[in-house]
């Protein structure tokens, strides 16, 4: 086999992947950086009003509002007609405008937000990928030209036509929703524990439009017109304008995109007498998709796609013959395994754990997969003559789902289903590559015993994460507060956890931040007082199974309502419960956590009046934790307090009511940070509490501002560090 081709291939992957891991660092770091954005994205502002043209090209139903694509696109502003890339309109108007059709908007921006936590999604990035600027939430909606696209807009009722044949022939909303998705494109119905299951049990690829899908409807109608006498040049033309239809009509994503030109590349070999090779079709491929759009390169999907059949078409042939794989099932074993080889650094860095038993599931899954999309096609056309005969041809289709489900079901329960391994660094990615393209290099010099250390070490290059030293984040939550402690003992702690203004804060920033840091448990879940700003994330996680060992709650005299459910909670969950007065002290090598509020019999005015305040030492570092502390409280508070402080956090997200100035001045603390959320409206970090803490000299952070504000001390020096936003 020439190695050449296959070291190119490897090595182009590399670039791309270190471009990729270059543009997210560059992010992550708060750098400027300018991704594709128009005149117009620079000048509007979030929740700002604004009146845009554009042509739609695209359309979906989604959580009852209809989403209108549009390109083309002018933003009107101070007389001036200023030029947007893409943009989304959410309509609650429902009737469907044709695609073509150029219309005129009014209504409030919706900008895009960046991570402003380690793990969090980046939406920002994700729609510069797309060449989407921003979200237009309409107020007025009207038609300025009425010329549609023909092929588009049959295409788009076809879709909505077959979607609802898998409405009549379904019984069950899951069959439907994971038929829709994997063969019309349609994932609005594919979501919520649907698409977790199918992601924990990792096998969600299966339901994105792919090579699969694009050579079953391709090649399965070749056949059917040669079968008919059709002349084979014709046969070869038609499939590629089928398939080329299909894609647009199930949304063109990238995958899609990359099956379709390669599929075409092939027939096009065919009707020209030339050989089609794989890897020149997934080059060509890449350059035609980048040419395109250059921003796709920062689209998992497009890792993720290309990485797959790298695996299949490069690792997976080199590491048969160096292994002299002769059986069907080692094969098919050998070419799961090469494709997790290709893409497992990729899956880490933006999911940051990995289901152990997808590799063996995919074995049983993917050979299948064609048979579920063979039965979904005869069903959706043959329900067009009669539902019996549709819901008959989809049955085995229907039955195969099912047991998809079940098997993910079940391999969650097996020990060590999902591995959180954390994300891994950019040295470590481009080092397992490194390696890879070495193995791939110099496969025939070695023996196998020698290739199969060199993997061992590849995967413990990516998956091994060095020790961590003593750290505290405070996680940008939006409006709430929640703060995580990892001490050098490998114990994690976490204050608070919740938000008023973040929707399953849980689920998209706690998580999230967790499993990047590789942290696969919270050994204490401490809640200063239930208020669900600072618990809905929490108790979002104990419902999730994640595991927390306690829960520490303020010992007190009289329990509300609130308090006695998370209480109940955690007993349900089977969750040790601790309680901290005063004077109760948490010590852990070096770091020592004091309560100074609540004592036992304290009659707190309200929830807030009891929050659990912590005295934090470590090293060189004193810290003071206030929770949602007021007045009384802090009156209390300032009785214990001996020694100045290097970091205060402030009381209630920086309400103009705590954190008084006699407080302030008996603390004599250095940094004051605040958690509080954009916009919110509440007014906070209020105007006389900065003013408080500016005339004692306080260096100010803020979540809103700074993103995840993060606390490092070694060798008794502390440094500070912020995510950025």
């Amino acid at each position: 086999m020439n190695r050449r081709p296959l070291c190119i291939a490897a090595l182009v992957y590399i670039i791309v992947i270190g471009m990729t891991l270059l543009i997210d660092t560059l992010q992550i770091a708060n750098m400027p950086l300018t991704l594709n954005e128009s005149v117009a994205a620079g000048l509007v502002k979030d929740k700002e009003m604004v009146s845009i043209s554009g042509k739609v090209y695209k359309q979906e139903s989604k959580n009852d509002k209809l989403l209108l694509y549009l390109n083309e696109t002018i933003l009107y502003q101070n007389s001036s007609h200023i030029k947007a890339n893409h943009i989304i309109v959410y309509t609650n108007q429902m009737t469907q405008i044709p695609n073509g059709y150029k219309v005129l908007v009014k209504g409030k921006v919706k900008k895009f937000q960046k991570a402003s936590n380690l793990g969090q999604f980046n939406s920002y990035l994700y729609y510069k990928s797309l060449n989407i600027d921003f979200i237009v939430v309409t107020e007025t909606i009207s038609i300025l030209e009425n010329q549609d696209n023909f092929v588009t807009n049959t295409l788009y009722q076809l879709r909505n036509s077959l979607a609802n044949n898998f409405d009549l022939i379904t019984k069950e909303d899951t069959q439907s929703a994971t038929f829709k998705a994997m063969l019309l494109g349609d994932a609005s119905e594919f979501t919520g524990d649907l698409k977790d299951l199918y992601q924990k049990g990792g096998i969600l690829h299966i339901v994105c439009i792919s090579g699969t899908h694009i050579g079953i409807v391709g090649m399965f109608l070749f056949a059917l017109l040669r079968k008919c006498g059709v002349d084979f040049r014709l046969s070869c033309l038609l499939c590629i304008v089928v398939v080329i239809l299909y894609g647009i009509m199930t949304g063109f994503g990238v995958s899609a995109y990359r099956a379709v030109i390669m599929f075409a590349i092939g027939m096009l070999a065919k009707v020209l007498g030339r050989t089609y090779d794989l890897l020149s079709a997934l080059a060509l491929a890449a350059i035609l998709i980048l040419i395109e759009n250059p921003y796709y390169i920062l689209n998992l999907g497009f890792l993720l796609s290309f990485g797959a059949i790298l695996g299949i078409g490069v690792v997976s042939p080199v590491i048969s013959k160096g292994f002299d794989v002769k059986s069907k099932i080692a094969g098919d074993f050998l070419t799961s395994v090469s494709v997790t080889f290709v893409t497992l650094p990729i899956l880490l860095y933006f999911y940051y754990e990995f289901p152990i038993y997808s590799i063996l599931l995919n074995l049983i899954v993917i050979p299948i997969s064609s048979i579920v999309l063979a039965s979904g096609i005869l069903g959706l056309f043959c329900a067009e003559f009669s539902i019996s005969l549709g819901t008959f041809m989809l049955g085995i289709g229907s039955y195969i789902l099912k047991l998809y489900e079940l098997l993910c079901k079940v391999s969650l329960k097996l020990p060590y289903s999902s591995m959180i391994i954390g994300k891994p660094s950019v040295i470590q990615i481009l080092i397992y590559y490194g390696i890879l393209f070495g193995v791939l290099y110099g496969l025939k010099k070695w023996k196998q015993k020698y290739l199969t250390v060199l993997f061992l070490i590849m995967i413990a290059v990516v998956t091994i994460r060095l020790p961590q030293g003593f750290w505290v984040t405070f996680l940008d939550v939006g409006q709430g507060e929640g703060i995580v402690i990892h001490t050098t003992n490998h114990t994690t702690y976490m204050v608070d956890g919740g938000s008023s203004n973040v929707n399953e804060v849980g689920k998209y920033r706690i998580l999230p931040f967790l499993k990047a840091k590789g942290i696969r448990k919270l050994d204490y879940s401490i809640l200063t007082h239930p208020d669900g700003d600072h618990t809905s994330g929490i108790i979002e996680l104990i419902k999730s199974g994640y595991p927390i060992d306690t829960l520490v709650l303020p010992e007190i005299g009289i329990k509300d309502e609130a308090y006695m459910e998370l209480e109940q909670l955690a007993v349900d969950a089977g969750i040790q419960l601790l309680y901290l007065h005063k004077g109760s002290i948490i010590k852990d090598g070096q770091l020592q956590m004091e309560c100074l509020h609540p004592y036992k019999e304290y009659l707190p005015k309200s929830q807030n009046d009891y929050s659990i305040v912590l005295s934090l030492r470590y090293e060189s570092l004193n810290m003071l934790l206030t929770g949602d502390l007021e007045t009384k409280g802090e009156n209390e508070v300032m009785k214990l307090l001996k020694e100045d402080y290097d970091i205060l956090k402030v009381a209630h997200h920086g309400s103009k009511n705590s954190t008084s100035s006699a407080f302030l001045r008996k603390l004599q603390a250095e940094y004051a940070i605040i958690s509080c959320g954009e916009n919110n409206r509440y007014g906070h970090p209020h105007e006389e509490l900065l003013e408080r803490l500016n005339d004692n000299d306080m260096h100010i952070m803020t979540t809103k501002e700074d993103g995840a504000i993060t606390i490092e001390v070694k060798n008794k020096t502390i440094s500070y560090s912020l995510y950025g936003k």
